[in-house]
């Protein structure tokens, strides 16, 4: 157990304050990012997987960074067999 006893109440207090508000702000970021992808995805006519757009954003407010990687792998990572880039690119590839 780490002995903090040296240290005054308000700079643990700050600190604590500054990361959990740090913590809010990137999970709020990465909510709003991951929710107009999933519009985006939506109006190009390619549905999100799992759960709607609105569940995403949720999902990603409370679990944070990591929704926000299995949303990305769900929708853009080459795991996807759907995602059409990446089968463009398989379907120009001269050695294939």
């Amino acid at each position: 157990m780490i002995n903090l006893d040296f240290v005054p109440n308000h700079i643990i207090i700050f600190w604590t304050s500054v990361i959990a508000l740090l913590t809010v702000l990137v999970r709020v970021v990465f909510a709003f990012a991951v929710y107009s992808d999933a519009l985006r995805l939506r109006r190009t006519v390619r549905p999100t997987i799992l759960v709607n757009p609105a569940m995403w954003l949720f999902g990603t407010l409370m679990g944070g960074v990591f929704v926000a990687v299995a949303y990305w792998v769900l929708h853009h990572s080459t795991l996807n067999p759907f995602n059409t880039s990446v089968t463009k690119k398989i379907e120009n590839d001269p050695i294939l």
